[in-house]
């Protein structure tokens, strides 16, 4: 998905809500639906650390008709509050969700059943996409969600940096503590990783205002809302606090120096260990903040990626293969690129 077709799209008047998403094609016997939350310093203070962040996550799922029509039949009309919620999809166009908010704070307004539940109308501007915007991965998982008719299809979720203001722009009330302020300041990165990096490492229990706990949130919400049972919770956090223990050295490698033949052992060995499971959306959105560590980690000049096998080596210059001469690396891998670009040269000529 690219997130730069929808960044500007997405405005939040009240966070309260989230922003709703609306396709007006349809894929197959679904319809197309996303929505938009924050993660933000105004919620999490320390969330990046050096820097006041937002971050958007972007859910997408297909909607089966069926149930669209079950949750605006009359009956459900009826006993319905009719709240905009995240991971809520009861509604298949912008036309019929705005009626239903509208009726809710109509019904809210008359009726006493209905003024204690009823919170509000959703006053962000909506966003409406074509198809091929939609981030549809046709694979096993979405064969096989299809064919068993299942409600609501989790098809994708991401989330992206919004916005970063470093602590330089913050008021000066903010700076006094040189000591944090310097210390935070080297080791600031905004990047998603980080958010692994810095919170999901040892698991912030201890406060329910924690990013530890909105992940948590997050994960309870796909399964029991959107019936996602892909990916076993515990699973979901041991492969977010493993890739958060890699993200954690790097981001502090400026004052804690990383031994980096044992870094790039274990960046290769996480890089084999969920990929078979990327047909998996919540996999798949675990696995992007790995991704995102590489990216990176190459940008910074500290790794490469071989251009024969994949895997990584600390960097150095124009370096593009593994190397036999190196200790850790132990494989010629240039010889190999050779070799196979002869073979398939040789094999043009013979047909």
């Amino acid at each position: 998905m690219d997130y730069n077709i929808f960044k500007k799209s997405i405005k939040f008047k009240d966070r309260n809500f989230p922003v709703e998403i609306f396709c007006k094609e349809e894929y197959k016997d679904y319809y197309i639906r996303g929505q938009v939350i924050d993660l933000s310093s105004l919620d999490y203070p320390l969330l990046t650390r050096g820097s006041f962040s937002i971050y958007h996550l972007i859910v997408f799922v297909l909607v089966h008709k069926e149930y669209i029509e079950k949750s605006n039949g009359s009956l459900v009309y009826l006993t319905t509050i009719h709240n905009s919620e995240f991971c809520t999809f009861a509604y298949n166009t912008r036309k019929d969700f705005e009626l239903f908010q509208k009726m809710g704070e109509d019904n809210a307004k008359n009726d006493k059943l209905y003024s204690g539940n009823f919170k509000g109308i959703n006053k962000n501007p909506i966003i409406s996409i074509e198809l091929e915007d939609v981030p549809i991965v046709e694979n096993r998982y979405l064969d096989e969600s299809i064919k068993s008719g299942k409600k609501i299809i989790l098809i994708d979720l991401s989330i992206h940096l919004y916005k970063k203001y470093l602590w330089d722009e913050f008021p000066p009330s903010l700076q006094d503590n040189k000591e944090a302020f310097d210390y935070y300041n080297s080791n600031c990165s905004t990047r998603i990783h980080s958010l692994c990096g810095y919170h999901l490492v040892y698991r912030e229990k201890s406060s329910e205002k924690s990013v530890y706990n909105w992940f948590d949130n997050l994960y309870e919400k796909i399964y029991w809302k959107l019936g996602y049972h892909h990916l076993k919770k515990h699973i979901f956090f041991k492969i977010l606090s493993l890739y958060g223990r890699l993200s954690h050295k790097k981001i502090f490698s400026s004052s804690e120096p990383i031994n980096i033949t044992k870094y790039i052992r274990l960046l290769i060995v996480y890089a084999k260990l969920w990929q078979l499971d990327d047909i998996y959306p919540l996999t798949r959105f675990c696995n992007s903040f790995f991704n995102d560590l590489i990216d990176d980690l190459k940008n910074c000049n500290m790794i490469k990626e071989c251009q024969f096998c994949g895997d990584f080596f600390k960097y150095k210059g124009n370096k593009k293969y593994c190397s036999v001469l190196s200790k850790y690396e132990d494989k010629n891998c240039r010889r190999q690129a050779i070799e196979q670009r002869r073979y398939k040269k040789k094999k043009l000529k013979i047909y």
